[in-house]
């Protein structure tokens, strides 16, 4: 039996009047959709929030006022951060500018800052509101 044989029979009807499982023939899994689209959705909407703060943290350190820079103004003593504190306080301000709360707790200083935060924050509003349209119900 050839290839295209093998094709036309698989996807016939069986004698008893059923159609043959392919999943279960050759192992396929059956995912449901929904879960299938909301991680999607939620693997989106992370890479977006954690690329806006990979931008954020690349404008405060070519910042060449750096104790202008949100980042640097955290610490009162103007004592240096390590990476994983500097990565934390920008996802916090990331995903808080995203999910429109907004606590008000960080500000920007320079306009560099404020550029990017506006941008962010109207572009977070179409990705939010692509979130929000495309969950399945």
């Amino acid at each position: 039996m050839n290839p295209y044989q093998e094709r036309a029979r698989i996807s016939s009807i069986k004698p008893d009047g059923g159609e043959l499982d392919l999943y279960t023939r050759y192992g396929l899994v059956i995912y449901c959709y929904f879960w299938v689209r909301l991680a999607k959705l939620a693997c989106g909407t992370s890479f977006y929030a954690h690329f806006a703060c990979c931008i954020y943290y690349f404008l405060a350190a070519m910042n060449p006022y750096q104790e202008r820079a949100r980042i640097s103004s955290i610490k009162p003593d103007g004592g240096e951060l390590d990476l994983y504190t500097r990565y934390g306080l920008v996802i916090y301000w990331s995903l808080s500018t995203f999910t429109t709360n907004g606590y008000g707790d960080f500000h920007d200083e320079n306009a560099i800052d404020k550029l990017f935060s506006s941008i962010y924050m109207l572009l977070s509003f179409y990705v939010s509101t692509y979130v929000a349209g495309n969950i399945p119900i």
